[in-house]
């Protein structure tokens, strides 16, 4: 079976990317992850080469990640919860960071879209807070319409969060792709004419990520106990091997 039943449509999305050095992305940045695991297929590659150009970068990993396994045998909610914060350290340790820094919100998973609107609200207010506290010239989130709906809800606040803010402390927007056509269908992906979409070289650092997602084992079906379980799929690990990485900037 085919797991990226949309292939042709992101071989032709790819096709109109403009080449951004990774030296174009300066000051600090904010990254805004779904799951453990969606920083390496989502930016694992700008991740690594930043560090190398010592460029602060900071996770903010927005769910508990328990949804992967909701009938996982012998381990409970706060074990699976536990295990999928610990892989994501690993995974940003092989990515290259001495001292990662990530806050970990522990939003209940594949629920995000489904929040009381106030805790809604209390998640646009705190990106705002931060992006302000932090100085940040750069936000990473996921795609807009990325396939998913934690991923979705995440940049929805993330867009809410920018305009409670000053012009003038508006960082860089760059969404960034983890289920682009490997789920969702052809309207997810945006008309080139009205992005402006980017790729920047990772080629180097394929390695790296290949490294750092066999961190997440519990997503490569090595932990929990639970036949219905989530498993990456097999074209979306491979993503790790592309020469670039793409981004959306706003």
């Amino acid at each position: 079976m085919n797991d990226m039943p949309h292939a042709g449509a992101w071989a032709a999305f790819a096709k109109t990317a403009r080449l951004l050095k990774a030296s174009a992305v300066v000051g600090k940045v904010l990254a805004l992850v779904p799951h453990a695991d969606d920083e390496v297929l989502g930016f694992g590659g700008l991740y690594r080469r930043l560090l190398d150009r010592n460029v602060a970068i900071d996770i903010i990993l927005v769910t508990d990640g328990v949804g992967s396994h909701p009938q996982a045998s012998g381990h409970t909610a706060d074990e699976r919860r536990d295990v999928r914060e610990g892989e994501i350290r690993e995974a940003v340790r092989r990515l290259g960071s001495r001292y990662p820094q990530i806050e970990f919100w522990r939003k209940p998973d594949t629920q995000l879209s489904r929040l009381p609107a106030a805790e809604r609200t209390q998640c646009i207010s705190q990106i705002a807070k931060t992006i302000r506290g932090g100085s940040y010239a750069s936000l990473l989130t996921p795609w807009r319409l990325d396939p998913h709906g934690d991923h979705r809800a995440i940049t929805d606040w993330a867009l809410a969060a920018l305009q409670l803010l000053d012009p003038s402390e508006r960082p860089t927007l760059m969404e960034y792709c983890v289920w682009l056509g490997h789920q969702g269908s052809a309207a997810d992906f945006p008309d080139p004419s009205t992005v402006d979409l980017v790729k920047v070289d990772v080629r180097a650092h394929r390695e790296a990520k290949r490294h750092a997602l066999q961190a997440h084992q519990s997503q490569l079906g090595q932990v929990f106990d639970d036949p219905d379980g989530f498993v990456i799929p097999a074209s979306l690990a491979a993503s790790t091997e592309r020469d670039f990485e793409y981004f959306l900037l706003s």
